[in-house]
């Protein structure tokens, strides 16, 4: 722009003399050559005393900050938006934008215009701090944050975000965050999402994420919209947290009333069903010792045998089902956990040909319970186990721990798993993936350890195995450690 005025035009202009910015040309010294009026309203400096200025020493804090402009105008032919701090005749400092350029018409001179800039330096400097701040008191939640585009790549997560999911920032940032939703979930995330506009701009959303180890984790994030100018959406900030504790809790606490509803409900049945099945046994046992006494067709009783085994089965689910209703608690006595557990495997050895047992106990636990229905538990979990376990072969690890004053049972295997569709239905009754199973072996287990007062969770990846953790209340003064 400069280049473009002629020397008389630039100071002889009466509408040029009305600008804020100031024209200057001066030596390679910094003394004035020509000046425009707005050096009064700029600088202080007007009329003679504008004429009289010298750049290195009335404007330029020092004449080493006026030979560094100089010698990178010189050295590029011309600077543009050259940022710098000057000083007016009175002391006070402002922030200038100079452009300026070497001009050949007038002997090397430097012509150039300068621009107060301080309110906008203010202004972009109080917004940097406060954008400093924001990020630190982002940074500073516990709460994971981030932003991400229409289409689901994040544009920024803090510190929380990046430890939560155990990744760098740079892993994160110009990805999509899409993959990590579970995958029945991802639809419906989309969908909420997408319902976004100017007339309701903020919606919560609880969905599953898969972690990098394959676990399972609940979430709940609250979505705002930030719209552009013609009302679409131009990005989303979301504010989430992990929320897998309450949900276990809630599906705990729909466990269990499902349980004792059917377990009410097994009580009635089971009265009205073994009352006949025990005079159905007795019969059979009566008939059985009467054809003993005489000749009969041997496959007469052979079908005699399978009926009375067949009662017995039906017997024992009954007996099943009414596990499921409230523990009398008055029954209970102080378990050595580790004899329980001996004794539960007794009950499972003939699988032990083809599995590999690995047993690691940290000490001696004691918990109070039923003896009898928490063999029963451990015995339903390690059959569970070992059933899972191809007949190739594989591997039962057991390891015992006691934390905080809960005793940890954990029972894991390298079968075939469960999916991830299956994993939330394992503890429902009657429901099983085996060919011959009844689908209440984890149902029964779950039911015991609840009403113990413990939990009982299973994870798993398809193909790799399962992993089935029990806790029980630890009777503390009659624990030891073995480290």
């Amino acid at each position: 722009m400069i280049r473009a005025f002629a020397r008389s035009e630039l100071c002889g202009c009466p509408l040029f003399n009305l600008f804020m910015d100031m024209y200057f040309r001066v030596g390679m010294d910094g003394v004035v050559k020509e000046i425009s009026n707005s050096a009064g309203r700029l600088t202080g400096y007007s009329g003679a005393g504008a004429m009289a200025l010298d750049f290195s020493r009335h404007l330029f804090l020092s004449p080493g900050e006026w030979d560094k402009f100089v010698g990178k105008t010189k050295e590029q032919g011309a600077v543009e938006g050259y940022v710098t701090r000057l000083m007016k005749k009175d002391g006070t400092l402002f922030w200038a934008s100079i452009n300026a350029y070497v001009s050949n018409n007038y002997g090397g001179d430097i012509e150039g215009m300068v621009r107060d800039i301080t309110v906008q330096k203010n202004m972009d400097e109080a917004l940097a701090r406060n954008e400093k701040r924001y990020l630190a008191i982002i940074e500073d939640q516990t709460d994971l944050i981030c932003r991400f585009l229409p289409d689901g790549t994040l544009t920024f997560v803090n510190e929380a975000y990046c430890r939560y999911f155990g990744k760098h920032r740079e892993e994160l940032v110009g990805k999509s965050f899409t993959p990590i939703v579970y995958a029945d979930d991802r639809q419906m995330c989309e969908k909420q999402i997408a319902s976004l506009g100017i007339d309701n701009p903020v919606v919560e959303v609880e969905h599953r994420v898969v972690m990098g180890n394959g676990e399972v984790r609940w979430q709940r994030w609250t979505n705002r919209a930030i719209f552009d100018d013609s009302d679409k959406p131009l990005e989303f900030q979301a504010v989430g947290r992990d929320i897998t504790k309450r949900k276990k809790a809630e599906l705990a606490l729909l466990q269990t009333e499902k349980l004792a509803a059917i377990g009410r409900l097994a009580a009635g049945v089971a009265h009205e069903i073994n009352n006949p099945l025990t005079s159905a046994s007795l019969s059979i046992q009566i008939l059985k010792i009467k054809l003993n006494e005489i000749a009969v067709d041997p496959s007469l009783l052979e079908k005699l045998e399978t009926t009375d085994k067949s009662i017995d089965a039906a017997s024992t689910i009954t007996k099943k089902l009414l596990t499921l209703t409230r523990m009398d608690r008055e029954a209970f006595s102080i378990i050595n956990l580790s004899e329980l557990i001996e004794y539960a495997l007794k009950e499972c050895e003939e699988a032990f040909d083809r599995v590999t047992l690995e047993k690691r106990f940290d000490g001696t636990f004691y918990v109070m319970g039923q003896q009898g229905a928490l063999n029963q538990a451990f015995s339903n979990v390690l059959k569970n186990s070992l059933q899972s376990v191809p007949d190739s072969g594989g591997m039962v690890a057991i390891h015992t721990s006691c934390i905080a004053g809960w005793v940890n049972v954990e029972i894991s295997d390298t079968g075939a798993g469960i999916s991830e569709s299956d994993i939330l239905r394992v503890f429902d009754p009657f429901f099983t993936t085996k060919e011959l199973g009844e689908g209440l072996g984890l149902s029964v287990a779950y039911g015991i350890i609840r009403q113990h007062g413990g939990t009982i969770e299973v994870t798993s990846t398809p193909k790799q195995g399962s992993r089935v953790l029990i806790t029980l209340p630890a009777v503390e003064d009659h624990c030891t450690k073995s480290w």
